[in-house]
């Protein structure tokens, strides 16, 4: 499994619902699969 930097965990991003979250606070009770779409258009 790959390892995020403690830089990359404290980034500021907008789940799904609008909530204002921090990205390592997505796996910190259990595993996560993070996925990035690339807009084209």
């Amino acid at each position: 499994m790959t390892t995020i930097p403690a830089s990359a965990a404290q980034l500021t991003l907008t789940t799904d619902d609008g909530v204002a979250a921090t990205f390592g606070s997505l796996w910190a009770e259990q595993p996560a699969v993070v996925v990035f779409l690339r807009h084209f258009g």
